[in-house]
């Protein structure tokens, strides 16, 4: 991802965009304030911005083959 075009880009995700506390609005070095899915021609990917969630794992040994009868 990091060397590839962003699939979704947002101000959320630009390096330009800072965000202002309180609103969802973003406060962008080029346009001003903007919504945070405003995109502009100036959009730069930051990908330090982005916040990964990690996968949440499932208990397998919680269950047994009886749980899956019918």
């Amino acid at each position: 991802m990091i060397y590839r075009e962003v699939e979704n880009p947002k101000c959320v995700f630009c390096v330009f965009a800072t965000p202002l506390t309180g609103t969802e609005d973003m406060l962008c070095k080029k346009c001003g304030v903007v919504s945070e899915n405003h995109v502009c021609k100036k959009f730069k990917y930051d990908v330090r911005k982005r916040k990964i969630h990690p996968k949440i794992r499932i208990e397998t040994n919680r269950f047994h083959a009886e749980d899956f009868e019918i």
